[in-house]
């Protein structure tokens, strides 16, 4: 496949997954009116097909675009659940940012030190974690999310890494493996009757552009880059096939997915290589009643309010033009005998507010939507930790959690290993730094649930009684955080602490025995 020619806008198979993309953007928005629009099909008009029965009906009644009936309340509310898983998954995955490091196979030389410092620049930075964070969000929201290395000298002399929603890009595949992607944006124009649109085409070793001018639906015909103002600069730096070269032999872009098999799109040819979102359309029903089963707390919060029912007879004269009033701030009042038929004068009403009946019902569709996303109660604040539970205590009701973030986890370390390796050969060839890598670098994706010093003393402990751990490794897993030299030179204190970190020959010198055994009496 090449860039395309034309044609309809985005291509099939992929106008099948934006759709869902931005029906799954939609919830993650949260805008009631929003909502209210995409499941009312005209707002603010009722529909007719919804005030009628059968699959039609049933197929475009979601509460969010029920039609609201003649004197009717139209507040609907919104629980924002779904924007909070999207924000649950990204801070579980790098609420600590993930750090990069050189392969053990790299070398601890000279060379090693220069280019872990390089990596520490391009991509252990603020920047990078601020950047991945809003990344694992979307990635939750759209099924997945791609990284693409961009590199643009006026503004900083280093190429970066750039994260782009999964609706602003068309991969294409090979054997399940990323081959090419293209990148699209529209721009814009003075003139609504026509779009342009700037389509960036990563392949190997470069990134091909081509502007095109088309309709709402159609991509249309190529144009000169130089017919927009925001792509004309790039006219003087492609080659005569319209790429701009960037010096490494691979692809600087990857697909990372949110989590996989994307069932929907099992038997969908390109679409099966796509993640699945954790908003998926099965919760989209299951959003749906939450939020009215809160809006119906609410309205019974409004028609609960003490309301009081007088008699005709005890409302005042407001004066000409005035009718008739009660005032309700009045203290005293001249005495009256009831009605005519025995009712009471002044009568007070207060509903009952169903609060414990609502919420049951809010907290049981919680649950079950965290269930099927694949996260755990706990992990929303819906169930009370101790102040004494350890780590241990707490991952236990943070299991599912936690299996979710190792999965998500093991596509990020992936994807970042692959563009840091990437970053650093088209960096050589930006700023002539002279470093390459010639392994994947390390990628740590810090776990969910910390453990505490006990946890960590309580394993140790016994995996010694076992006699199945060295005092390095020891070491390694108390103090994690330390620096290699650090770390040796604790190792190096335990083993003459515990008498078993002196050379037998240098032991013998120092006994004066020169290595030789002792005579015998």
């Amino acid at each position: 496949m090449s860039m395309p020619n034309g044609g309809e806008w985005p291509p099939k198979p992929y106008d099948q997954a934006f759709a869902t993309i931005g029906e799954a953007h939609d919830w993650w928005e949260g805008d009631p009116k929003r909502l209210s629009g995409r499941y009312g099909y005209n707002p603010p008009k009722n529909h007719p097909n919804q005030f009628r029965g059968g699959i039609v009906g049933a197929a475009t009644r979601m509460w969010m675009g029920k039609p609201v009936g003649v004197g009717e309340s139209a507040d609907k509310i919104h629980v924002p659940l779904p924007a909070d898983i999207c924000h649950l998954s990204a801070t579980t995955l790098f609420n600590e940012p993930p750090t990069v490091a050189l392969s053990s196979d790299e070398g601890e030389d000279e060379r090693g030190k220069t280019l872990q410092a390089r990596i520490d620049k391009l991509i252990n930075t603020q920047e990078f974690a601020s950047n991945i964070l809003v990344a694992g969000e979307m990635c939750a929201a759209h099924g997945g999310v791609y990284g693409r290395i961009v590199w643009n000298t006026t503004l900083q002399p280093e190429p970066w890494i750039e994260w782009v929603q999964a609706n602003q890009a068309i991969p294409e595949w090979r054997y399940g493996k990323l081959q090419a992607v293209t990148f699209w944006q529209a721009l814009p124009t003075d003139d609504g009757k026509k779009i342009y649109r700037h389509l960036e085409r990563y392949i190997p070793g470069g990134v091909e552009h081509t502007l095109f001018e088309g309709k709402d639906n159609e991509l249309g015909r190529p144009v000169p880059l130089t017919d927009h103002p925001l792509t004309a600069p790039l006219a003087q730096l492609v080659n005569e096939d319209s790429v701009i070269t960037h010096g490494a032999d691979h692809l600087a872009a990857v697909y990372v997915p949110n989590a996989k098999p994307n069932v929907a799109w099992m038997n969908s040819g390109e679409l099966k290589h796509l993640g699945r979102p954790d908003l998926s359309p099965d919760l989209f029903p299951l959003f749906d009643k939450l939020n009215m089963v809160y809006s119906s707390l609410m309205r019974d919060i409004r028609l609960g309010r003490a309301r009081i029912t007088i008699n005709a007879q005890l409302l005042e004269s407001r004066g000409p033009g005035g009718g008739l009033g009660f005032d309700v701030d009045r203290e005293i009042y001249t005495a009256v005998n009831d009605g005519p038929d025995g009712e009471p004068m002044m009568q007070a009403s207060q509903f009952a507010i169903r609060v414990d009946e609502h919420l049951a019902v809010m907290d049981d569709l919680t649950k079950r939507i965290l269930r099927r996303a694949g996260y755990s109660p706990l992990s929303m604040g819906m169930d009370d930790v101790g102040v004494t539970e350890t780590a241990t205590e707490i991952r236990a009701k943070s299991r599912a959690t936690m299996n979710t973030q190792k999965a998500k986890g093991r596509y990020f370390s992936t994807a970042i290993a692959y563009l840091t390796k990437c970053l650093v050969e088209i960096d050589a060839v930006l700023n002539n730094t002279g470093l390459w890598m010639k392994h994947m670098p390390s990628v740590t994706i810090h776990p969910v649930v910390d453990e505490t010093a006990l946890d960590i003393a309580k394993t140790i402990q016994a995996l010694d009684a076992a006699r199945a751990v060295s005092t390095q490794t020891k070491v390694q897993m108390l103090h994690a955080d330390w620096e290699k030299s650090l770390q040796d030179a604790e190792i190096d204190r335990i083993l003459k602490e515990q008498g078993v970190g002196v050379d037998p020959l240098t032991a013998a010198t120092m006994l004066g025995l020169d290595g030789e055994q002792p005579p015998i009496d």
